[in-house]
């Protein structure tokens, strides 16, 4: 079976410029926030933005080199303590907190191919590129569980 077979068209995308404020808003009625794609005009994948995006910009500035610290620990974020105005509603845009280091999959890519993927870098979303780097959906690996539950009989569809 293929990640076309089975993956989510119907998106929320978002560009470069869109304001945190906007970003927010369009996601508030999620349960969690989903990976969210940053796409150009031409709809070619440029970034993703995540929960971990959308609290970090507020932290104070850490060097990178310290994240890759593996047995370096780092303190617990508590988002009540943030230092959060008004203004960074419309001051902050998802160019300044998207990830542009994307893993993504094609569309003709098989399904355990791509549960491996997301298993090796402990993702549960990845987004769904053509040929041409266009964004075309999102597949999770919950969408890959209930393929193969389909294809063992265990529900119908």
């Amino acid at each position: 079976m293929l990640v076309k077979e089975i993956m989510k068209r119907d998106l929320v995308t978002v560009k470069r410029s869109t304001p945190l404020k906007e970003l927010i808003t369009r996601l508030q009625d999620f349960h969690t926030i989903p990976l969210v794609p940053v796409i150009d005009k031409d709809k070619h994948l440029i970034g993703t933005v995540s929960f971990h995006n959308l609290i970090e910009v507020f932290l104070p500035y850490e060097s990178s080199v310290f994240k890759v610290i593996p047995f370096l620990e780092r303190e617990e974020i508590n988002i009540f303590e943030l230092e959060i105005t008004p203004e960074m509603g419309f001051l902050i845009v998802v160019d300044d907190i998207m990830d542009s280091r994307i893993i993504a999959v094609g569309e003709e890519e098989p399904l355990e191919k791509v549960y491996n993927l997301m298993k090796k870098h402990s993702l549960d979303k990845l987004p769904v590129v053509n040929q041409e780097k266009q964004l075309v959906g999102m597949v999770g690996d919950f969408d890959i569980l209930v393929a193969v539950f389909r294809q063992k009989g265990v529900i119908e569809g």
